[in-house]
């Protein structure tokens, strides 16, 4: 390729041909259009700056190019994500562990294995480890103090190397340094052509990457800031809210707070009489709705039995006036039975008495 051809255009020659009078066409060339790689602005921004001479890989390279570009942009992002919870996460140690406090996470692991003695020497083992317990107790202070110490230089170094990980020139350089290797593995398997024959356009893809970096650090930083901005926001409106409610009661009068509190009570329960009278009402509803349904599907049947009443009635009335009579009967003829037998016995006495008299009389 000629230093006079447009970088990234694959050239063509025509052919050149001559006519029978004697006519040479002109040599000229045109450009074969390559393969459409979708390449970020800023790369095309960069790329765009070079000389006339700078030499553009072929499109697999390219795609390699950008595959390594993109990952590096998306490591960049993720080393911003872990750089800030590690922040978070040393500062809420440091906050639990100003002043010489153990934090209690910590404390919980140096307490010691308990010791149970028998009920009878309970008291006297005590009293005789006082001074190695008190050994004992320094000894585990002692190594709580030192795991305090071990977190704060963990949480710094992890701090440290989440830091590396967004460290713009140190990420470009990485990035450059991938792509030489990439080009010369290329180059020296083909054979031919400088090992550096890529290496301005490669130096403009990673000055490219590089204000990529610097965006997405500024776009990070400020989704930060704005998002800590607006919770502290919320935080001072609830606070002046409380404050402003604390005030306004604290010059109400004591009778006055009692009846909004009594009032606000009693709106609860008139709430929930409404809403148990709505639902006797609802429930009465849908009974009567079922009764006046059952009354329906049974009214024939309960005319026909109106209407045999009157002849029930009537037979009632006739079956009950005949045990009467029969009744009536019999107890006249049961009245002259017993007359009967009274009579007979006022004769039978009148005639012993006569026996007796004239008994009397022949003695």
């Amino acid at each position: 390729m000629s230093g006079s051809e447009p970088a990234g255009a694959a050239l063509k020659r025509k052919r050149i041909t001559t006519s029978g009078n004697g006519t040479v066409t002109s040599t000229a060339y045109s450009a074969i259009p390559s393969p459409s790689i979708a390449l970020p602005e800023k790369w095309i921004q960069a790329v765009g700056a070079l000389p006339a001479t700078a030499v553009t890989p072929p499109p697999a390279v390219l795609k390699a190019f950008l595959g390594l570009y993109s990952d590096g942009l998306r490591d960049f992002k993720s080393g911003l994500e872990c750089l800030q919870k590690a922040q978070t996460s040393e500062r809420k140690f440091e906050v639990a562990a100003s002043n010489g406090v153990i934090p209690g996470w910590i404390a919980s692991h140096f307490k010691g294995p308990s010791l149970q003695f028998t009920k009878a020497t309970t008291d006297s083992v005590l009293a005789e480890l006082a001074d190695d317990r008190k050994v004992y107790d320094e000894a585990l202070a002692t190594a709580a103090k030192a795991a305090v110490e071990f977190h704060r230089v963990a949480h710094a170094k992890h701090v440290a190397v989440a830091t590396r990980l967004v460290d713009i020139e140190l990420c470009k350089d990485t990035l450059y340094a991938k792509l030489s290797d990439y080009s010369t593995s290329i180059i020296n398997v083909v054979g031919r052509g400088s090992a550096t024959i890529w290496e301005t356009y490669a130096r403009a893809v990673t000055t490219a990457f590089l204000r990529e970096l610097e965006d997405q650090r500024f776009e990070f930083t400020a989704a930060l800031h704005n998002a800590a901005a607006e919770q502290t926001a919320k935080a001072a409106a609830v606070d002046a809210a409380r404050e402003d409610a604390e005030m306004k009661d604290a010059t109400k009068p004591i009778g006055e707070l009692i009846d909004e509190k009594l009032n606000a009570r009693l709106e609860v329960a008139v709430a929930k009489r409404v809403q148990e009278i709505q639902d006797a009402a609802e429930k009465a509803k849908k009974n009567s709705a079922v009764a006046t349904s059952t009354n329906a599907s049974a009214g024939p049947s309960t005319s026909s039995t109106k209407a045999s009443e009157p002849a029930k009635k009537k037979k009632k009335k006739d079956s009950s006036d005949a045990p009467k009579e029969a009744t009536s009967g019999g107890s006249g003829a049961r009245g002259n039975a017993v007359e009967g037998r009274r009579s007979g016995s006022r004769n039978e006495g009148k005639d012993a008495k006569g026996k007796q008299k004239e008994v009397a009389k022949t003695d």
